[in-house]
C-alpha cells in the first residue's frame, strides 16, 4: 500500500511544481529535492524564482537545463550561459525556441555542431520572415478583406 501513497504524493508534488500559482517559498523548497522530473517541472514554471532558474541552469541533468531554456521568464544572462552549454541537446532546444531574441538565435547559428547550427538558421529564417513589417501589413489586409467579405454576404 505504501508505493501507491508515494506515487500519489509524487504526482501531487509534480503538479505543485508546474503550477504558476504556487507560492514562491514552496517553489524554493521544491528546488531542494533530488527528483529530476520534479526539477524539470519546476524549471518550466513561469513563476519559478530567478535564482532557482539560475541554479537549475547549472544542473547536471541536461533535461532540466533544457526546461530552463524553454521557460519564458529565464533571464537573458542565463540564456547566454546555455548558448555555450556542453550538451548539444540543450543548445538544440535553444535553437528551436522562437521566443528568443534574434541576436541569440544568430549566435547559435555559429554553433560547432552542424545540427544545432542548422536548426538555429532554420529558426532565424522563420522568425525574420514572421517579424517583417510587410508580413504584418499582409495579415492586416487579409483581415480587413475578410471582414468586408463577411459583411457583404
Amino acid at each position: 500500500m505504501a508505493p501507491v501513497h508515494y506515487r500519489r504524493a509524487n504526482e501531487l508534488m509534480l503538479l505543485i511544481a508546474a503550477n504558476p500559482a504556487t507560492p514562491e517559498h514552496v517553489l524554493k523548497q521544491l528546488a531542494t529535492e533530488d527528483d529530476p522530473l520534479l526539477l524539470e517541472q519546476l524549471a518550466e514554471n513561469p513563476a519559478a524564482p530567478l535564482h532557482t532558474l539560475a541554479h537549475l541552469a547549472g544542473h547536471a541533468n541536461e533535461r532540466i537545463r533544457v526546461a530552463v531554456s524553454h521557460n519564458p521568464k529565464t533571464p537573458i544572462e542565463i540564456i547566454y550561459t546555455l548558448v555555450y552549454d556542453v550538451s548539444a541537446d540543450v543548445r538544440y532546444a535553444l535553437a528551436s525556441n522562437p521566443l528568443l531574441p534574434l541576436e541569440v538565435i544568430q549566435e547559435i547559428c555559429q554553433d560547432e555542431n552542424p545540427y544545432v547550427a542548422a536548426r538555429a538558421q532554420q529558426t532565424f529564417g522563420r522568425l525574420t520572415q514572421e517579424r517583417t513589417p510587410a508580413t504584418n501589413i499582409t495579415i492586416t489586409l487579409q483581415n480587413i478583406q475578410y471582414k468586408k467579405f463577411t459583411a457583404a454576404s
